[in-house]
């Protein structure tokens, strides 16, 4: 499928900030824009292009959080710029509960996004539903996280019985983890039909 429709946002505003174009780039963490993006999947399927930049406020400010999200014919896609859209997690601040998090969501592409840093963090990118949501139908493609010394649960991961079919494809895992309890991929709480596909991985505690 391909989309009919395509914005932009970046680590912060740039332009305009009304997510046109590259050069008027929104802010990913804007609500407003998101919000627009889900009305615009009512009748198209839509791109929204990560243009290359440190995502580091989704560590430091707040979460990127895809609430309610996607449209059961028409796709959504997250797609950055090729190891150039990089959330990183920086030293010095408090434990981060989660960076990014696809919740009661559906019909997700989130492709080319790069995570790594020394950050306190649980769950980096973590899919999950809950208070009567579904998640499913989500593909998390061509995405690395690497050099993460500090997660403590999950680099990914999956939760409860109404998160389902989600895949990771061609994704890398290196050198991951704080102790024993740390996970590059923690699907728990009777998640199912998790397929990983081509993913490499390398050196998790």
């Amino acid at each position: 499928v391909f989309s009919q429709v395509t914005r932009f946002v970046g680590p912060e505003s740039v332009g305009s900030g009304d997510g046109m174009t590259a050069a008027n780039a929104a802010d990913f963490l804007n609500t407003n824009f998101w919000t627009d993006v889900q009305l615009l999947l009512q009748t198209q399927p839509v791109t929204v292009k990560f243009i290359a930049g440190i995502y580091s406020r989704a560590y430091t400010e707040k979460r990127l959080y895809l609430n309610q999200k996607g449209h059961a014919k028409n796709q959504l896609v997250l797609e950055g710029d090729l190891n150039n859209t990089i959330f990183t997690a920086p030293t010095g601040y408090e434990t981060s509960a989660v960076m990014v998090w696809i919740y009661n969501s559906r019909n997700i592409t989130v492709k080319n996004f790069s995570f790594t840093g020394n950050g306190s963090v649980n769950y980096v990118l973590r899919v999950t539903s809950g208070q009567g949501g579904v998640t499913r139908d989500i593909l998390i493609e061509n995405c690395r996280w690497e050099d993460m010394r500090r997660i403590i649960y999950g680099a990914s991961g999956t939760a409860q019985s109404t998160t389902s079919y989600v895949t990771y494809k061609n994704c890398t895992f290196k050198r991951i983890g704080l102790n024993s309890g740390s996970h590059m991929i923690y699907n728990a709480y009777d998640s199912h039909h998790i397929s990983i596909i081509d993913s490499h991985f390398e050196d998790c505690t």
